[in-house]
């Protein structure tokens, strides 16, 4: 049992703070949903898909889509219009891992370095 005095008494420490630059992809794009769970599927192709928010007062173009190991295929508009949305559909491979997995799926957009990351979950049988 902890006293309320040593409660009291504890203390953070802040190691270290990073800030998001202004013109940041984040401030400006929502993915819906942002962890996709796929649930028990079977080997093949499996289809899925998810929503591209753009909050930007101008149009955004998608520069690519990726998975690692090329697991999953794209299939979207070349742009997110300004205060609009684009729906990606997407289909799995028809070699996933075995068992349990997860991965990210990666946005990027033109003008912008780090990519949008959604993760993907699922279970094929072993």
């Amino acid at each position: 049992m902890f006293s309320r005095a040593a409660a009291r008494e504890r203390k953070i420490e802040i190691q270290s703070v990073s800030y998001l630059e202004t013109d940041s992809i984040f401030f400006f794009i929502d993915c819906v949903p942002n962890v996709i769970t796929l649930g028990k599927i079977q080997q093949g192709a499996n289809n899925f898909q998810f929503a591209v928010h753009n909050n930007h007062e101008k149009s955004l173009k998608i520069s690519a889509i990726k998975t690692e190991g090329d697991l999953v295929d794209f299939t979207y508009a070349g742009s997110v219009p300004s205060k609009g949305s684009v729906l990606v559909q997407a289909t799995t491979a028809t070699k996933l891992p075995n068992g349990i997995f997860s991965f990210p799926i990666l946005i990027y957009f033109a003008g912008y370095d780090a990519p949008i990351r959604l993760m993907l979950l699922g279970e094929t049988p072993k």
